[in-house]
């Protein structure tokens, strides 16, 4: 998406533009810990959890999660929503869930600096945004093995292959997401069988050595020119 972009607006030639995804590390969350701040959160082992990581801000688009939570919860009360992160939105959305009498089902965390058994503790992550570049967070949820729900919107779709790592939706379709999450909660091997192709992608394309291994091949190249 972006080297379209670059394409398109900064007039630079398509064949002078190599596009290298960005990698990290695995996350590399303590099993102790997850089960301990499940407890903490109020959440049990019958629960399932869909969560997201972002700032709480409206180009993030959190407010279509807990509207998706209202009608969820009217045939699987087991589901819960976990929203890490903070900012200007924080108070509006908590009102939300008040409104739409999900206040039980929304775990706020607050912004937590390294989220890794947060996002272990989910069982699908959810990045229905307005706008988005290359996701780090999508990216850190894959490598943990994540089934991911995402709007077809920037970079998602390059990094969540719809109806194999993951479901790409139309952006704010409520109907569309409550649909998705619904069939997450009906089919247990959709989960685990798109959570273990998320996995695979991840090694394949977008594991930090991969991107290292680029950036070095590209200044081999550029050295055998000079």
């Amino acid at each position: 998406a972006t080297k379209k972009a670059i394409v398109k607006y900064e007039f630079i030639p398509e064949s002078k533009v190599e596009v290298i995804y960005n990698g990290i590390e695995p996350l590399k969350p303590s099993k102790t810990n997850v089960e301990t701040l499940k407890k903490g959160l109020g959440l049990t082992s019958t629960d399932f959890v869909f969560g997201t990581v972002a700032r709480l801000d409206p180009i993030k688009n959190q407010k279509l999660i807990i509207k998706a939570m209202a009608n969820v919860i009217k045939t699987q009360p087991n589901a819960k929503v976990l929203i890490v992160g903070d900012g200007d939105e924080r108070e509006s959305l908590i009102q939300l869930t008040s409104t739409l009498g999900v206040k039980d089902q929304v775990v706020f965390t607050g912004y937590i600096p390294s989220p890794q058994d947060y996002i272990a503790l989910m069982d699908v992550f959810l990045l229905p945004s307005f706008s988005e570049g290359t996701s780090m967070t999508l990216l850190e949820a894959m490598s943990l093995g994540k089934p991911c729900i995402v709007t077809n919107v920037g970079g998602n779709p390059e990094v969540i292959a719809h109806m194999k790592t993951g479901l790409v939706i139309p952006t704010n379709d409520l109907e569309a997401l409550t649909q998705s999450m619904l069939s997450f909660l009906a089919n247990k091997n959709l989960k685990d069988n798109f959570g273990n192709n998320a996995l695979t992608v991840y090694s394949e394309r977008f594991v930090n050595t991969k991107m290292t291994a680029a950036y070095a091949n590209i200044y081999k190249r550029l050295n055998s020119i000079g």
